[in-house]
């Protein structure tokens, strides 16, 4: 167990360390892992509002605002009234915001080809069973996370 609990951990930090690091995503301008992630949920939903966007990204609606003013900012996306709501702002990204999305999107085709190939050699009651101990594991350190009080939910 101490094993397997040490290499999961090792991943992990890694895998925070990569996911940390600002990175140009082919539009010649660094981008930082909050501003991408909007982005991506843009360019995956097109039409949300901010509600939508901060319910997708599990952070504040505050946040997001945040987010998309930098993003506004840096030509990436694009605010417009919903035509069946006069209230509501929708978010769009724009030529440069796609092709951040799509370098986005080709960034991680190439970063879990390795991964993709080797779950796809698996036989699928070894997938299934991959499955069932990342569920048991999230929900184990959802128990944990809200005895501590707080409770991330993606």
């Amino acid at each position: 167990f101490y094993e397997l609990r040490g290499a999961f951990i090792r991943i992990v930090a890694k895998y925070q360390t990569l996911e940390k690091m600002p990175r140009d995503y082919g539009i010649g301008e660094v981008l930082h892992p909050s501003e991408i992630h909007a982005v991506e949920m843009i360019g995956k939903k097109p039409g949300a509002n901010v509600t939508r966007l901060a319910e997708s990204l599990g952070i504040t609606k505050g946040a997001v605002s945040q987010v998309l003013k930098r993003l506004e900012n840096k030509g990436l996306v694009v605010k417009y009234k919903d035509p069946n709501d006069e209230k509501a702002v929708l978010v769009g990204l724009t030529k440069r915001g796609k092709k951040a999305f799509e370098g986005h999107e080709a960034f991680h085709a190439r970063y879990d080809q390795t991964i993709m190939r080797l779950v796809s050699e698996l036989p699928h009651d070894k997938v299934i069973f991959l499955k069932e101990i990342f569920s048991q594991m999230e929900a184990s350190v959802d128990r944990y996370l809200k005895e501590l009080g707080s409770v991330l939910t993606l």
